[in-house]
Parts: structure tokens; C-alpha cells; sequence
């Protein structure tokens, strides 16, 4: 995650701030009976990227690396309520 804080934080610097959004992509599909990602029969640690994973991971991630909690609800309420406004 730290090659994304790091384009992140470049993003930012370079005045994108307001146009950045986190988001949360799950790749789904059913496999041998069982739900799978698409990647977990090659990375079996993609299971743990549930849909919580943005709050109990990247948002951590990205409060150590600086950002601030006004920027973390930029980039994860106020961006994608004016993306999709």
C-alpha cells in the first residue's frame, strides 16, 4: 500500500486533493462451488480485503503516512459525493 500513499501524497501535492476518491474494488466470482477473488488462487491474503478493509486498513495507512482526517474525508465522502452529484 505504501507505492499508493506515495501517489497519493503527489497527487495532493500537485493539486489534486479535491479530485482523489479511496476507493474499495472487489473482484468477485464463483470458482469450484465457493466465492472467490480473482487473484486469490496466485495472492490467498486478497481474501481479507473485505469491504471493511478501507476503514480497518487504508485509513490507518494513510493517518500514519500524514494525512490528515480532514483529508481522509476529502478523498472518502466529500469527493465521491461531488463525483457522483
Amino acid at each position: 500500500m505504501e507505492h499508493l500513499v506515495y501517489l497519493m501524497r503527489f497527487l495532493c501535492g500537485s493539486g489534486f486533493s479535491k479530485n482523489l476518491m479511496t476507493p474499495m474494488d472487489s473482484y468477485w466470482q464463483w470458482k469450484d462451488g465457493k466465492i472467490m477473488t480473482n487473484i486469490e488462487d496466485r495472492h490467498p491474503h486478497t481474501r481479507l480485503k473485505t469491504l471493511a478493509y478501507a476503514l480497518t486498513d487504508a485509513v490507518p495507512t494513510m493517518r500514519k503516512a500524514g494525512f490528515s482526517n480532514k483529508e481522509v474525508r476529502q478523498f472518502l465522502v466529500h469527493n465521491p459525493a461531488q463525483f457522483f452529484s
